[in-house]
């Protein structure tokens, strides 16, 4: 299935809203991360891995979370990208809309 140009035009948006507000909550230098002295101890195990980035841990948790958060955030668009894709139909197996699955379908998975 090709994508309309309404449709690459409206997933783009959705794009857009999740980054900015991502972009927006990218962590300052002030960050501090109250846990910052558990992570200093976990990540000392890995003080050899990290000696080429220089970055303190408060900063390099800080980042890390908010890696966190932008997966999620992404995660979560994919409804709204299926919206868009679907042309607004929201599929369910009950109620009016059931699908219906062939016989030729259902072999396939056995």
């Amino acid at each position: 299935m090709k994508l309309t140009v309404d449709q690459k035009n409206r997933v783009s948006e959705e794009v857009k809203k999740i980054l900015t507000s991502r972009i927006e909550s990218f962590p300052d230098l002030s960050s501090l991360n109250r846990n910052a002295p558990f992570h200093d101890a976990v990540l000392d195990c890995f003080k050899e891995q990290f000696r080429g980035l220089n970055i303190e841990t408060p900063r390099l948790v800080a980042i890390a979370s908010w890696l966190h958060g932008l997966s999620t955030s992404l995660g979560t668009g994919f409804e709204n990208f299926g919206h868009i894709l679907s042309g607004g139909y929201k599929r369910k197996f009950t109620g009016p809309y059931t699908l219906k699955v062939k016989k030729s379908q259902a072999t396939v998975c056995e």
